[in-house]
């Protein structure tokens, strides 16, 4: 199954973050997965 991630990654001093298409398998032992049952968007 795929789901979109929130990746961060580090550069030097540089931190950068970009959303992600990924799968479990690619998940590294001591990652977090959560699922998300409601979501608002505040403008």
């Amino acid at each position: 199954m795929s789901f979109k991630a929130l990746l961060a990654s580090k550069s030097g001093a540089m931190t950068s973050a970009s959303v992600v298409e990924m799968n479990e398998q690619e998940l590294m032992p001591g990652d977090v997965s959560i699922a998300v049952e409601y979501s608002t968007v505040n403008r």
